[in-house]
């Protein structure tokens, strides 16, 4: 009966690594992680920008809607105003 610890499939044989290239790798992961941090801050810098243009951006937008729901309110009362003086006319 197999032991509990053997895992369920076969693992294939890795090359031996001598303490040289060990070293390597290490300082390559390291390099790789030191890489990473470097875009990690860079793009939550960048999510931090685009959230406040967003923001900007929503608050302009809030102020010409409301501009344009007046116009567009001032121009019905105009056309009523208007409609209603041809009415008194006749």
């Amino acid at each position: 009966p197999p032991s509990s610890l053997s895992p369920p499939f076969p693992i294939p044989s890795l090359p031996p690594l001598d303490r040289g290239s060990l070293t390597e790798q290490v300082q390559a992961l390291q390099r790789d992680k030191e890489i990473l941090k470097t875009n990690l801050n860079k793009a939550e810098e960048e999510v931090k920008l685009l959230f406040e243009e967003n923001r900007a951006l929503d608050e302009a937008n809030k102020r010409l809607l409301c501009l344009l729901e007046k116009e567009q309110k001032h121009r019905s009362e105009r056309k009523h105003s208007a409609s209603n003086s041809t009415k008194f006319v006749r």
